[in-house]
């Protein structure tokens, strides 16, 4: 099957760290696609969303989306169109809810000195959409750490890209909110054919709710799509995570004393 133009087209693209391993990716989403990455850890998930946002370096290879190479935009026009929310994103936590949630709407920004009229309408749209409105001049310290990954959810909803890359944004979150925001996406997918690459570890959860899974391997690279119900295949699973164990074996105090 072609891919399609309008989606996310890689192809033999290559990343590689100055010193560490090279993955060569080719993957295909198309518009309106909800997709789960899953993979063990050091399987390039994180690589190559980082590669996507241009922090780092492509070597080779075809980066599209709709059509448009990502490698000749401007950092500021890639911004517009992926939003990206990283493992670890600690928030200012004197930045009040609506100061975060506006940061999404910065590359959107007709000038430096501010937002629009229309992107203050578009963060009221979501604040309201994620029951925030209530507690938009609350300061971020607060609240809970799952309570602010919800606002830095806000924050990348309010930046309105064509691909939403989320990197295990479901660390922090509980069940409900969880659900709750991959209804939210859902919804953005249907209405406006967005596309969401969502690296997760939660096999029966997110994986299982998404249109497609994307399986990292770093001897394989990346494999798929696979429709969720692979994941009911225990075989498959074992294949996609080996068991290495490295044993823990108590200290001989004989030959390790213990010294005060």
């Amino acid at each position: 099957m072609i891919p399609s133009p309008e989606g996310l087209v890689l192809r033999e693209l290559r990343v590689a760290y100055p010193e560490g391993p090279a993955f060569t990716y080719t993957l295909h989403l198309p518009p309106g696609t909800l997709a789960a990455g899953i993979g063990p850890n050091g399987s390039g998930k994180t690589t190559l969303l980082r590669a996507l946002i241009g922090v780092l370096p492509v070597q080779e290879g075809t980066l599209q989306l709709q059509g448009m190479s990502l490698l000749k935009q401007p950092p500021r026009e890639r911004a517009r169109r992926v939003g990206y929310l990283p493992q670890l994103s600690p928030p200012d936590p004197t930045l009040t809810v609506v100061e975060t949630v506006m940061l999404g709407r910065y590359p959107h920004f007709p000038s430096p000195w501010g937002p629009s009229p229309e992107d203050r309408r578009v963060v009221e749209k979501v604040l309201r959409r994620m029951g925030l409105w209530a507690v938009r001049h609350w300061s971020l310290h607060r609240f809970s750490g799952g309570e602010r990954q919800w606002v830095e959810l806000a924050r990348v909803l309010a930046q309105d890209p064509v691909l939403f890359l989320l990197d295990e944004a479901d660390r922090h979150l509980d069940v409900p909110h969880r659900n709750a925001f991959l209804e939210i996406l859902r919804e953005v997918c249907q209405r406006s054919s967005r596309m969401v690459l969502w690296i997760t570890h939660d096999l029966h959860g997110i994986a299982q709710s998404a249109d497609v899974v994307w399986a990292f391997s770093r001897e394989k690279g990346v494999q798929g799509p696979f429709p969720p119900e692979r994941l009911n295949d225990r075989a498959f699973v074992d294949r996609l995570f080996p068991t290495r164990v490295i044993p823990h074996v108590p200290a001989d105090p004989e030959e390790n004393p213990v010294s005060y």
